[in-house]
């Protein structure tokens, strides 16, 4: 994997080995970098240029951008839509067909008994299907974690198994997470086969090894 903007000075080769610590010093030059990324996450055009074995990848659909850890959006509106048709398809599958259209049945024959038993005039209406069923169902995916970093771990592993994004970026991450707790989650992270970097707007006294630091300072020039 390989992530470049010759403009902002960003070249990061070979993330599946590497874990590259961003240190960008000036205020605009940080904010054009991660604004710039943000953009093209949400589908906005950009010069940021994401590839695997020199193959362009598409950005929204392979990286994810975390500006904020304490808010982690586990019910996130993509996740959910994954998670929802991945029910939908399990509930037609071979194992689970003929249950699902036994429930439609008994659904559609309990609506047609009330509205007949009903003192008035009515009609079901809805048609009743296995997405509406999954969705009035309302799943929601179970989490179990103990510590701050378990719980970015939990999230990153969530989004990239239902959205099948490999490489993630994290904004200021250091601001929040002590040493052994960066080294834990650097560790898991690289166990799970997912590219990660950082980005942060001031030098740390924090040190890891096997981190790539590169430092651009006020003056645009990288240290």
């Amino acid at each position: 994997m390989r992530l470049i903007n010759a403009d902002m000075f960003i070249d990061l080769v070979n993330m599946e080995d590497n874990i590259y610590f961003f240190i960008i010093e000036s205020p605009t030059l940080f904010y054009n970098i991660v604004k710039g990324l943000k953009d093209q996450i949400d589908g906005l055009d950009g010069n940021f240029v994401l590839s695997d074995n020199n193959v362009p990848l598409e950005i929204k659909d392979s990286l994810h951008l975390i500006l904020d850890p304490i808010s982690l959006d586990f019910k996130d509106k993509k996740i959910v839509t994954k998670i929802q048709e991945l029910l939908i398809n399990q509930a037609i599958d071979e194992a689970h067909f003929d249950e699902t259209s036994q429930l439609i049945k008994n659904l559609e024959k309990y609506a047609n008994n009330l509205g007949f038993d009903f003192d008035g005039e009515v009609s079901n209406k809805e048609l009743i299907t296995p997405s509406k069923l999954i969705k009035f169902l309302k799943f929601e995916l179970d989490y179990s974690y103990d510590t701050f970093e378990e719980m970015i771990l939990e999230y990153i592993l969530t989004v990239n198994r239902y959205l099948g994004i490999d490489v993630f970026g994290f904004v200021n991450l250091f601001d929040y997470l002590e040493t052994n707790q960066i080294e834990r989650l650097i560790k898991e992270i690289k166990n799970n086969h997912i590219s990660v970097f950082f980005l942060e707007s001031h030098d740390s006294s924090i040190i890891i090894n096997g981190f790539t630091k590169i430092i651009i300072d006020s003056d645009f020039c990288q240290i």
